[in-house]
């Protein structure tokens, strides 16, 4: 039977992908329908399949939020999720309808916030006038997507609260639970120390919102992220834990094994109801009633059957990332139990299972995270059972000693936190050691299928006990051409990045991963005078939408990075970008070493040992067969706009210009010192400012593509209408990154121009 669920449980998934993928993807399910007919399965089963695959593609289109839905003011449910950073209170509110919107709302007064923070939000009734907005549109294809965002949170659209007051409370069960979540994670922030009550938190409750930076970040760089999300190894030790005390006090093993099924639900209400949690908690209660039932296979079919409801009860679990690792991970070791049986120690086992779990999410933490911790391996041998089996039920025995006279509980954690410190600054050391990461880039779906069919067959092979060296040619072959694969890459990119009111350009060069990056944009965040006000958690314009972009295209470390001026709208986000992409180089303007921006940046550089050239008109170099001359400034007395580096890039035939803030001055000393002539694409001066982009500066150079890079917010009134008319006016196409993003142009061998929106 297990073997036919889970071809069953194959198609659930198939269908529920359907929210975003083509629907030729059903081709899929006939695929899977020939294998039932091959592999001689009962027509009943065949049937259960395709009831099962059509009742969730039904639900798929049934349930999924109407996105030109009009919302109307009224009295709304605050749900569960929300947070509040800074002023803002943001989170997922429910209309008389059940409808889901995602909510923002700036708070008042400090005193609010004090409210907000220590008395649950969720069921409250609030009386509230707002208004729909827009959800933001992607800035490129690697950034962070909010409407693929509400597609997986079934979130019908964006608002935008502007009054608000408490009206009353919705008194449900689901609530209830909710409101007694909150109130243990209040509880321990009030008995455990800092920052152990954020990793008890995370431990027992699944509640990881409020994690340092610093703290995430190491264990992303170690591969132990998922430390935190509470998985099968939490369930299972909890579920032993309370099925040996039932034991120890008289009860019998069958009811024992009933009040589990009664109380695993009830956790994973508690642990906030993530696919991951229920995942667990659906196959260890599935498993137990097999069990009970003594039936053979009970394992492999609690998993075919919790991924069946979790997809018939919410077919957007199939867009969680946590769904999609949990039940990759599970896959791995639930169907390789032949293999497992013959491993004769603890450590055998140990690295079998980190090794298998791993290899199985590969594919798909590469498609969403663009690079993996190359010590993952060995940091989850070492960390995976110091926090199973140590520091997970320490924290469970600490969270029952916390009810005690509080003295008690503070000499404990006395001893205990000095050593959770040791263990902390040795994370911390192993995080510091370069080169941890492996940044391939975002794998196409073509290459994922490609890596699972090779993972699959490499697992197959393993079974039938055939030789390492076949199965290390099968896996690393595909991974090896995966990384070279853009050595066939023949033309340049050149990608002006959407960073709001700022500069940012990407290049990439043929033949391999050489890239340059001039300017890095800035205005990152806003930070408020008033401490209440101040945001814990900061968009920052460098890591968040410069950096991550070279990361989707397989980059960590550029040829030079090219800051055309002093300016923060231009290189305010070098220091976020550099803690994630390196640089063999940065060129700065003359004469720009003391202005207070250029001066971090150098300060930066400095510190990460990378090397600071002024460059001057006249001076240039060479990468892949493609020129880039420095056509400005002629001097080396920094005046501000008008000294910004221009850069010419030749390459194919092709020109593009490149002119940072240059003004109406700046262009006419380019114009008298240098051949100018027609360019290709051109990145227009100061955002489309009316100071820039002269008539004769545009009647000179004549570009085909006009880029302007420039929020849609500013209050600079850019671009100005005679910018626009006097680029129309050479026939130039206008470009703008806040009406459609960013921009890429393919410039290919034969000289042929491509465009892309990102």
């Amino acid at each position: 039977m297990s073997h036919w669920l889970l071809f069953v449980a194959v198609g659930a998934c198939i269908s529920a992908a359907t929210l975003v993928l083509s629907p030729f993807f059903l081709l899929a399910h006939l695929f899977l329908v020939v294998i039932f007919w091959k592999r001689r399965y009962s027509v009943a089963a065949t049937i259960l399949y395709l009831v099962i695959s059509c009742t969730i593609l039904v639900r798929v289109h049934y349930v999924q939020p109407n996105s030109n839905k009009v919302f109307h003011n009224g009295v709304m449910e605050w749900t569960d999720t929300y947070k509040i950073n800074g002023n803002t209170l943001s989170g997922v509110i429910l209309d008389n309808s059940g409808t889901r919107w995602q909510a923002t709302y700036q708070i008042p007064k400090e005193v609010d916030k004090i409210r907000f923070e220590n008395e649950p939000l969720v069921g409250v009734l609030v009386q509230i006038e707002a208004i729909q907005v827009i959800p933001k549109q992607r800035v490129h294809r690697y950034a962070y997507d909010e409407k693929a965002y509400f597609a997986q949170e079934s979130i019908t659209g964006k608002i935008s609260i502007e009054t608000m007051y408490e009206v009353g409370y919705s008194n449900t069960f689901l609530n209830k639970w909710s409101t007694y979540r909150f109130t243990v994670g209040k509880h321990i922030d009030r008995t455990f120390p800092s920052p152990w009550n954020e990793e008890a938190k995370a431990l027992l409750i699944g509640w990881k919102s409020s994690m340092d930076d610093k703290d995430r970040a190491t264990y992303q760089t170690l591969g132990l992220s998922h430390l935190f999300a509470i998985s099968g190894l939490h369930v299972s030790l909890l579920a032993w834990g309370l099925y040996g005390m039932l034991i120890r006090f008289g009860i019998r093993k069958r009811k024992a094994l009933y009040t589990l099924l009664v109380c695993l639900p009830l956790y994973a209400l508690l642990a906030g109801g993530s696919s991951s949690v229920w995942r667990s908690v659906l196959m260890a209660g599935a498993a137990i009633m097999f069990i009970l039932k003594k039936k053979r296979n009970a394992i492999s079919i609690a998993f075919s059957l919790s991924m069946i409801v979790l997809l018939f009860v919410k077919p957007a679990f199939i867009l969680s990332v946590g769904f999609q690792l949990s039940y990759l991970a599970t896959f791995a070791l639930i169907y390789s139990q032949t293999f497992f049986s013959r491993l004769t120690s603890f450590w055998q086992t140990s690295l079998m299972i980190t090794f298998l779990s791993q290899l199985m999410t590969l594919p798909v933490l590469l498609f969403h995270f663009f690079q993996v911790s190359i010590s993952s391996f060995l940091m989850n041998i070492l960390f995976v059972p110091l926090f199973t089996l140590v520091i997970l039920p320490l924290n469970l025995l600490f969270f029952v000693l916390s009810y005690l006279p509080s003295g008690i509980f503070v000499g404990i954690m006395k001893v205990y936190s000095p050593i959770r410190q040791i263990i902390q600054e040795c994370m911390y050391f192993a995080a510091s050691i370069p080169y941890q990461t492996w940044n391939p880039g975002k794998p196409s779906l073509i290459w994922i299928v490609i890596l699972y069919i090779c993972i699959l067959y490499a697992l197959a092979v393993m079974e039938r006990q055939e030789s390492i060296r076949k199965i290390l040619a099968i896996l690393l072959i595909p991974l090896i051409l995966f990384h070279l694969s853009p050595l066939v890459n023949r033309s340049i990119e050149v990608t002006f990045l959407d960073v709001g009111q700022g500069d940012s350009i990407f290049i990439q060069l043929p033949h391999g991963r050489k890239a340059i990056l001039i300017d890095t944009g800035g205005f990152s965040s806003y930070t408020s005078n008033e401490s209440w006000k101040q945001k814990d958690q900061t968009f920052a314009i460098g890591k968040d939408v410069v950096a991550k972009y070279l990361q989707g295209k397989g980059i960590s470390k550029v040829e030079k990075v090219i800051a055309t001026h002093a300016d923060a709208d231009h290189i305010e986000g070098l220091d976020d970008f550099l803690q994630l992409i390196d640089s063999k180089e940065l060129v700065i303007s003359p004469g720009t070493q003391n202005e207070p921006e250029m001066k971090k940046a150098i300060e930066i550089s400095n510190k990460r040992k990378i090397p600071v050239r002024e460059k001057y008109a006249g001076e240039g170099f060479a990468l892949q067969g493609v020129q880039f001359r420095y056509l400005s400034p002629f001097e080396g007395n920094y005046e501000g706009n008008d000294d910004s580096l221009v850069v010419l890039m030749e390459g194919f035939q092709r020109k593009v210009l490149f002119t940072g803030d240059l003004e109406e001055r700046g262009e006419k000393k380019l114009i008298e010192h240098t051949l100018l002539s027609h360019v290709d694409i051109l990145k227009v001066g100061h955002h489309g400012s009316k100071t820039s982009s002269s008539k004769k500066f545009m009647e000179t150079i004549s570009p085909t593509y006009s880029i302007i890079s420039v929020s849609a917010t500013n209050r600079y009134g850019h671009p100005h209408p005679l910018v626009l008319a006097q680029l129309e006016a050479v026939g130039s196409e206008i470009l703008l990154t806040k009406d459609i993003g960013s921009i890429t142009f393919f410039i290919h061998p034969s000289g042929r121009l491509e465009r892309m929106n990102e």
